[in-house]
């Protein structure tokens, strides 16, 4: 029975001292091991009148992501570079002594960059770092003060320390500390208005615009930066005002700039495909966008899959109507504006608005395409949708007898049962530019002599059916209002072309850098009625 209890309390001790170690364990974790800093945290302490403020991942799991993409000769060349950075940056330290990976990684919880105004053209910054593990960071400033104990001066505010630190090299800074958070800048009063945030004073987390932008961003472990702009208008004034601009320039524009209420800027990494760069910018309810037709994304099945480059889109007669409205408001641009509708009608009676873009009312893409035609070795497409053929034919005729006037050689030929209207070079015989019907509705315009590949395309040839488009783009928003794209396995094989046909080769440097990147592709989306988001993807080389 004796033996029974003394089991009992034994266990029961136990129990209180493995609870006690745990509780204590987890009360002084609290207390030395800190956290990463989220934007939202770091933002707490950014005074509210901060123009822009960004956020940069530190977690070196991160940014290792990064080496898995590039190729061998890519990879040796960044290697060089940081080298020759890390050199320079060594020499200028304020200490030899500190070693980036052994003093500040280990507790170094991301950071926030924010910019304040400033009535100079110094512009004021405050940098908050994130403390994940306290006892290495206390390691470091004892290290630090000790190693610049001559040049260090220490002083309070509101009852916390603030470090000064005199560097020829780096100039003046201070740190503060501020629980499991350092703030630094080179201005004390900018270290003291953190302190103010601090202890309770307005905060560029609860500012109009960046409120919304903080609590809506997404941070996850292939996040790279951000950047908030809530006050994009005022930014510009600043940046403005502090350039020393003629105050009647920023007075032209006011009203444009005046549109945009917020940006926010991202930059992270995609897995085994590259890295992502998206911006939302919020338009305020004065800003009216052109009434954009609905992209369906098809005209792509009518441009050749090994383009070097797209930019595809739609309403272009929409958005010249929009253009127009604001050029009523400007007096030197409808000026001129009216100026080339009446040359333009004097010298080919077709006008401007009707003739040469108001059929333009569907999709459309351009497109630069490989040609075996010297100097340049490319040719250009464009294919444009329209529900007003008849005016479109129309205004094609009338340039058809003006170029024959002209003298230029215009014969019509054949291609796939389809009829091709061609521009020939009068001394050399060369095509210059054609044109055809793809259908009721798709007008195909070539630059060159490929108006052939053009009007008789396979769709299994298109670049809607390309495998390399088909992969970049498919992770970018589907319901979009066009792409941008370059591959760059055509682009570099155009490059070698010209170099080996000229006799100038590319340098070995730039060369590493063309043949890592795959291609770019940037989509912009309408999110809502006042916002847009852009999205550009550069994919990578994977490393082997």
């Amino acid at each position: 029975m004796f033996e029974n209890k003394k089991k009992t309390g034994l266990i029961i001790v136990g129990a209180v001292v493995i609870a006690a170690f745990g509780g204590g364990y987890l009360y002084f974790r609290s207390l030395l091991g800190g956290k990463a800093l989220t934007p939202v945290e770091a933002a707490r302490l950014v005074p509210q009148n901060a123009l822009l403020a960004g956020y940069v991942s530190t977690d070196s799991e991160t940014w290792y992501k990064l080496e898995s993409f590039g190729t061998p000769e890519a990879k040796k060349l960044i290697d060089e570079i940081k080298a020759k950075l890390e050199q320079n940056s060594q020499e200028k330290a304020i200490t030899q002594n500190i070693n980036y990976e052994e003093d500040i990684q280990p507790w170094l919880g991301n950071m926030m960059l924010a910019a304040l105004p400033s009535q100079t053209k110094e512009a004021k910054f405050l940098l908050v770092v994130g403390i994940k593990d306290k006892v290495a960071a206390a390691k470091f400033m004892d290290k630090f003060k000790q190693e610049l104990q001559d040049s260090i001066e220490i002083s309070q505010y509101k009852g916390i320390p603030i470090i000064k630190v005199e560097s020829k090299s780096e100039g003046t800074f201070n740190i503060a500390i501020l629980d499991d958070k350092m703030v630094v800048s080179p201005e004390n009063k900018t270290v003291e208005k953190a302190i103010d945030t601090y202890k309770g004073g307005a905060s560029f987390a609860d500012k109009k615009g960046a409120k919304e932008i903080l609590t809506q961003t997404s941070i996850d472990n292939n996040t790279l930066f951000q950047l908030y702009v809530p006050d994009y208008s005022g930014l510009l004034k600043q940046l403005m005002q502090a350039s020393g601009e003629n105050p009647a320039t920023f007075k032209s524009i006011q009203k444009e700039l005046n549109y945009v209420d917020s940006m926010l800027i991202s930059l992270r990494i995609e897995e085994n495909r590259g890295i992502l760069m998206q911006s939302v910018a919020k338009y305020n309810s004065n800003f009216k966008f052109p009434k954009y037709p609905e992209i369906s994304g098809k005209i792509l099945s009518k441009i050749p899959g090994d383009s070097l480059l797209l930019i595809s889109g739609g309403g272009i007669s929409q958005t010249w109507s929009w253009l127009r409205e604001q050029f009523e408001e400007n007096p030197d641009l409808k000026q001129s504006l009216d100026i080339a509708k009446v040359s333009l009608k004097a010298e080919t009676d077709l006008d401007l608005d009707r003739d040469i873009i108001g059929w333009m009312d569907g999709e459309f893409a351009i497109s630069i395409l490989p040609s075996n035609r010297q100097p340049a070795f490319i040719s250009g497409a464009m294919v444009i949708t329209t529900s007003e053929r008849s005016i479109a034919e129309n205004t094609l005729d009338t340039i058809e007898g003006l170029a024959k006037s002209k003298g230029v050689v215009v014969k019509d030929t054949n291609f796939a049962g389809k009829e091709v209207t061609e521009y020939q070079d009068a001394l050399e015989g060369q095509v210059v530019l054609a044109y055809g019907w793809l259908d009721d509705r798709s007008l195909a315009i070539s630059m060159g002599d490929e108006a052939d590949k053009i009007i008789s395309l396979k769709s299994s040839d298109s670049l809607a059916q390309n495998p390399d488009f088909q992969t970049i783009t498919s992770n970018l928003p589907k319901k979009n209002l066009g792409y941008f794209y370059i591959n760059f396995k055509e682009v570099n094989f155009t490059i070698d072309r010209l170099s080996n046909t000229y006799g100038q080769p590319v340098t070995p440097e730039a060369k590493a850098i063309l043949n890592s990147i795959k291609g770019i592709a940037a989509v912009n989306t309408m999110v809502d009625s006042s916002t847009v988001q852009q999205d550009l993807l550069i994919e990578l080389v994977t490393s082997k």
